[in-house]
């Protein structure tokens, strides 16, 4: 009776054995989720209902992500970037402009999308750096929001009666605490604000608002504007407009101070004309020598 007890205990014993190795065997692996950072994707654009009829399908290409998540219940990707053995970032490509990150969220129901982690937009002329994206690809908009810094390369035209054949580059670069970034072609624009810092090769300029027209290369600030030019001249005002292109700045009423920064001490060039100029050094006289006679006259 002992014996058939203790069988029965043993056969108990390894079919629990067995159900636990199935259930290990059988479990699914962890499924990877995003940082709080990352954030949920919103629309950026108009909150209008559109028409199917018009709207217009369009691509949104993924060239990279090390892993993927699909939520078929909520129509979202998670895509992510691994820590270690990574062949690079994660990056979107919606015509010129690229979004990278290390994870984002894509929403296929609204095509838009939240980013975190090394995040970088970039197209022809200017590159985007924070903390955090928001991207809605169907209105072409995108939200960096963060330790924003915005730098730009633009070429510089050519005032009239230039002959000079080596185009000129200006750099901008801009820090502020969120930009809205519209790459619409045709109609690309980008409203900074918020501690915002801009510094070209010859100006700083503060103020807590700029909205960049990116088409015209004109850049309007809301008052106060502080503006330091690079001889030290600094003036507030309350508001201007400035042509990165042209090089040109408009404002409003002005209060500060202008440094002339010419050299005093320097001479100025004489003009022509005026009787200043140093006159030719005098042929000093001839020697005076006796004449050598003809032969035959006063000889012997």
């Amino acid at each position: 009776m002992t014996t058939v007890r203790t069988g029965a205990l043993c056969l108990s014993f390894l079919f629990g054995l067995w159900l636990a190795a199935c259930t290990v065997s059988t479990a699914q692996p962890a499924s990877p989720t995003p940082s709080a950072a990352v954030g949920e994707p919103k629309e950026l654009g108009s909150t209008a209902k559109k028409e199917p009829e018009k709207k217009q399908k369009k691509k949104v290409r993924v060239n990279h992500a090390d892993r993927a998540r699909y939520d078929s219940a909520r129509g979202m990707f998670y895509l992510f970037r691994n820590k270690t053995g990574s062949k690079g970032p994660i990056e979107f490509q919606d015509e010129d402009m690229k979004l990278i990150c290390d994870e984002a969220i894509y929403d296929e129901n609204d095509d838009t999308a939240a980013c975190a982690g090394n995040l970088k937009i970039t197209d022809e002329e200017s590159v985007i750096t924070g903390d955090h994206i928001n991207a809605d690809f169907d209105a072409e908009i995108a939200r960096v929001e963060g330790n924003v810094k915005i730098v730009t390369t633009e070429t510089i035209k050519k005032k009239e009666g230039e002959t000079e054949e080596k185009e000129e580059t200006r750099v901008t670069t801009i820090w502020c605490d969120e930009i809205e970034y519209t790459y619409t072609d045709g109609a690309r624009r980008a409203v900074a604000k918020g501690n915002l810092k801009a510094v070209q090769k010859d100006k700083t300029v503060l103020s807590p608002k700029a909205d960049f027209d990116l088409e015209k290369d004109i850049v309007v600030l809301a008052a106060p504007v502080q503006i330091t030019l690079d001889n030290g001249s600094q003036f507030t005002t309350d508001g201007a407009t400035i042509s990165t292109a042209e090089d040109w700045m408009e404002m409003g009423q002005i209060i500060g101070f202008f440094i002339n920064d010419r050299d005093e001490d320097k001479e100025p060039e004489p003009e022509e004309g005026t009787g200043t100029e140093t006159p030719p050094a005098e042929t000093p006289p001839a020697e005076t020598r006796t004449p050598t006679p003809p032969a035959g006259e006063g000889g012997e």
